[in-house]
C-alpha cells in the first residue's frame, strides 16, 4: 500500500516558544498561545502558519517588539485531535495567553476557539476556511484569517470557466465539513456562470480504493475533474484516477496544495491547485518570495504549503490592532478588527465585519504540475463569493 505523510513537514518543526529578545521571559509580554497541530493530517497546514508566526515574531523582538512589549509564542500540540484542542487551548489560557492561534479545520479548531471565547480572548484561525469561526458559528471574539469556502469554491469555478471546462465532474470527500463545502459552493457558482455538472461522485478520505468512482468518471464527456479534498485521500484518489486512464485536467482546492503528497506521482501533469501563495519561489508578490526564503533558512526547508504566508498576515493584524486599542483586552481588539478597513498584509488588505469575521476578497493563486513540478501559473480575483455563504 502506498502511504502519503507528512513527516516532512514535523521534521521541520522548530521549538515550542520563542523566547523574548534579551532570551528572558518578561511579565510585561505579549503573549501569543498556539494550539495547533504539530502531528497529525492538520499539521501540513498548521505547521507552516507557527513558522512563519514566529519568524515574524523574532524580528519585531529584535526592533523593540509591540508597543515596547516584548512577545512570546507558547505552542502546545493538539495532534490533530479535537479534544487535545480544547485541552491545549485551555492551558495555554491558564498559562496567561494573551491571544489565540487554533487548528485551521473547524473539527479540530473550533474547540479550541470555544475554550477562548468562554475566557474573553481573541482567536484566530490563520488558514481556515469555513465562515462558522466568527460571530455566527462560534462567538464574537473569533476570527477566521483565511481563504473562505465560498472564496474557494468562487475562485474554482472562474478559472474553470476561464479554461473553457464548461463540463465538468466533481469528486468529493465526505470525510470533513470543509471539502464538501467547498465542492457544494464550486458547483452553484459554476452553474450560476452557465457551466454544467456532467455528473458528481463522493468518496472519504480514509478509502484506500476507489475504483468504482474511477470507472464512473471515465464515462461521457466532460471537460474537466474538480477535486475536493486533502491528504492522504486526495493524494490516493488523484493516483488513482491517473492509473485509471483518467487524463482529464484535475482541478483542487486548497485542501491539495503543495508538493509533499505527491511524489508517488512523479510524472503529475495537468494538475490545478488553488492557494493564498506560491510556496515554489515564483510567487508574483516579491515579499511572498522573500518570506519563503525566510522561512527555508529558519525552518531548514521549504513549506509543505502555501499556509505559510497565513503566519505572518497573523502577526501584522495582531500588531497593527495591539497599536490601534493600546492592549490585548479581547473586546476592544474585537470591535476594532470589525471596525477597520483594509489593514495591510503580505496577502492584500483585509477587512472584517460584525456577522462574518472573515474577508471574502481574495488574489488566488492557481498553481499547476507539469511533469511532476508545481508552479504559479495565474492569479484568479473571484466576484462576490460572499453570495455563496450557505
Amino acid at each position: 500500500m502506498i502511504r502519503f505523510g507528512i513527516a516532512a513537514t514535523t521534521a521541520l518543526a522548530l521549538g515550542a516558544c520563542v523566547s523574548t529578545a534579551d532570551g528572558e521571559d518578561d511579565a510585561d509580554a505579549i503573549v501569543i498561545g498556539a494550539a495547533i497541530a504539530k502531528t497529525g493530517f492538520m499539521a501540513s497546514f498548521d505547521m507552516p502558519v507557527h513558522h512563519s508566526l514566529q519568524i515574524a515574531v523574532d524580528k519585531a523582538n529584535a526592533s523593540g517588539g509591540i508597543d515596547g512589549r516584548p512577545i512570546r509564542l507558547e505552542a502546545i500540540d493538539n495532534k490533530s485531535d479535537s479534544t487535545q484542542s480544547a485541552n491545549a487551548a485551555s492551558r495555554l489560557i491558564e498559562q496567561g495567553a494573551d491571544l489565540l492561534i487554533v487548528t485551521c479545520n473547524f473539527s479540530t479548531g473550533g474547540p479550541a476557539a470555544t475554550v477562548a471565547q468562554n475566557a474573553g480572548v481573541v482567536s484566530f484561525a490563520p488558514c481556515a476556511s469555513d465562515t462558522r469561526f466568527g460571530p455566527l458559528g462560534l462567538g464574537d471574539l473569533v476570527f477566521n484569517l483565511g481563504m473562505s469556502i465560498p472564496t474557494e469554491g468562487a475562485a474554482l469555478a472562474d478559472y474553470a470557466m476561464k479554461k473553457g471546462w464548461k463540463s465538468v465532474y466533481t469528486l468529493t470527500d465526505t470525510e470533513l465539513d470543509y471539502p464538501k463545502n467547498t465542492c457544494e459552493a464550486f458547483e452553484k457558482r459554476f452553474t450560476e456562470l452557465g457551466g454544467k455538472i456532467a455528473g458528481k461522485d463522493v468518496f472519504r478520505n480514509s478509502d484506500q480504493a476507489i475504483a468504482s468512482q474511477v470507472s464512473r468518471a471515465g464515462e461521457g464527456a466532460v471537460d474537466a475533474l474538480v477535486l475536493c479534498s486533502y491528504p492522504p485521500g486526495g493524494a490516493m484518489a488523484t493516483l488513482q484516477l491517473r492509473q485509471g486512464g483518467i487524463d482529464l485536467p484535475i482541478l483542487a482546492n486548497f485542501g491539495m496544495d503543495g508538493d509533499y503528497w505527491a511524489k508517488s506521482l512523479p510524472q503529475l501533469s495537468d494538475f490545478y491547485v488553488i492557494s493564498p501563495a506560491s510556496l515554489f519561489g515564483d510567487d508574483p508578490k516579491p515579499e511572498v518570495n522573500q518570506l519563503l526564503a525566510d522561512y527555508r533558512k529558519k525552518a531548514g526547508g521549504n513549506p509543505p504549503t502555501g499556509s505559510f504566508v497565513y503566519g505572518a498576515t497573523t502577526f501584522q493584524l495582531i500588531k497593527q490592532v495591539i497599536e490601534e486599542t493600546g492592549g490585548t483586552d479581547g473586546t476592544k481588539i474585537a470591535a476594532a478588527l470589525e471596525q477597520s478597513k483594509n489593514l495591510r498584509t503580505i496577502t492584500g488588505p483585509m477587512s472584517f465585519g460584525t456577522d462574518y469575521h472573515v474577508d471574502f476578497e481574495w488574489d488566488v493563486r492557481v498553481l499547476k504540475a507539469t511533469g511532476g513540478r508545481f508552479s504559479y501559473v495565474e492569479t484568479v480575483v473571484p466576484r462576490n463569493a460572499r453570495a455563496l455563504v450557505k
